[in-house]
């Protein structure tokens, strides 16, 4: 598959879903392994 600018933009769009799946599956991983899972939240309201 030869990447232009476009398909590039395309596969860039798509990288917060599969980082979402992927920290939601280590989240629920650690917490069926060990029961604990440390959050940190550095939203600012």
């Amino acid at each position: 598959m030869k990447l232009t600018e476009e398909s590039m933009s395309v596969l860039e769009a798509g990288i917060p879903k599969l980082a979402q799946g992927a920290f939601q599956r280590a989240h629920y991983q650690a917490l069926t392994t060990s029961g604990k899972v440390c959050a940190l939240s550095t939203a600012r309201w």
